[in-house]
């Protein structure tokens, strides 16, 4: 899974480090921050991103080598698979988690196995779960 506290940490490292050598190059300070402030937006767009992928590849790697119901191999063969348009805007703008949830249930496993496999607890699948219910119902 993507670790949003580590890759800020190294992002500020990194910029933190550039600044100062701009500043020793002579780089007008106004400058410097414009810089910042646009690597900072970068930053929080490729973290969006990466917070929306399934990056947990033992997962994947466990699922194929089962005998799922299914006939995708990830999130996304079962976001191509809807339809319709607000339940497919509604699935995109899950968190991670919650995408990994739904598509192991859809798979076939119980909550259980979705919380061993995602090493969290049975209540914080039924939430997550329960939560894209909710979203579900306020849509029709």
């Amino acid at each position: 899974m993507y670790n949003k506290a580590s890759s800020e940490r190294k992002w500020r490292k990194w910029k933190d480090e550039e600044d100062k050598l701009l500043a020793q190059l002579g780089v007008h300070d106004k400058v410097i921050q414009e810089l910042h402030d646009y690597d900072w937006e970068t930053f929080k767009e490729q973290r969006r991103y990466y917070e929306k992928q399934i990056s947990n590849c033992d997962i994947l790697d466990y699922i194929k080598s089962t005998d799922n119901k299914m006939d995708t191999n990830n999130i996304y063969d079962l976001l191509n698979q809807i339809d319709d348009e607000k339940i497919y805007t509604a699935f995109i703008n899950l968190s991670s988690l919650s995408l990994n949830i739904i598509f192991l249930k859809f798979c076939g496993y119980s909550n259980k196995e979705i919380a061993i496999l995602l090493k969290i607890s049975d209540r914080t699948v039924r939430r997550h779960l329960d939560k894209l219910k909710k979203s579900l119902k306020n849509i029709y």
